[in-house]
């Protein structure tokens, strides 16, 4: 018979503030060599601009803050228009500072909230629109959302002959 072992909730605070600040770093560096003529490009009418997907993720990381305190997320119970709530999330930003401050801030918030993580808030289940997800799982969402956006803005860049890695 195995044993289960309880986590340690500060080693998984840990890991999980060190992927946070990883995948902000990433996304934040791959984002410094986006020229300003292209900040506001996209490979099609459908696709988020670097500009976007910056401020995508400030938002984003607000909303993972909100979970990350035990609060519950104000969003549509319809997954349809969820989906759709956190597609539109940021687009109105149309400058590289104000993205750029939108992740600093949130960031911020999301560490904040790690630090205040508790054993019974670690083991809840917060309920979404796309049903429960355990709580342990959010503790890794913001850092693993930013890093994979990082890798879309790398992709965008190629599209425009930058093939650099920018990391």
């Amino acid at each position: 018979m195995t044993t289960m072992i309880k986590p340690d909730i500060s080693e998984m605070i840990a890991q999980s503030k060190q992927s946070v600040e990883t995948g902000k770093a990433r996304l934040l560096k791959v984002f410094e060599f986006v020229p300003d003529d292209k900040l506001a490009w996209s490979p099609s009418p459908d696709a988020r601009t670097p500009l976007q997907i910056v401020a995508h993720c400030g938002a984003s990381n607000g909303a993972f803050a909100t979970i990350l305190r035990g609060e519950k997320l104000q969003m549509p119970t319809d997954p349809a228009e969820a989906s759709a709530l956190i597609r539109k999330g940021g687009s109105d930003v149309k400058s590289r500072e104000v993205a750029i401050q939108m992740v600093e801030s949130s960031t911020a918030e999301v560490i904040a909230a790690l630090d205040k993580v508790s054993e019974d808030l670690a083991a809840s289940s917060p309920d979404s629109p796309f049903g429960p997800i355990p709580f342990t799982f959010w503790m890794g969402v913001p850092g693993d959302h930013m890093g994979g956006h990082a890798h879309q803005i790398a992709y965008i860049q190629t599209i425009w002959g930058d093939f650099q890695d920018h990391r």
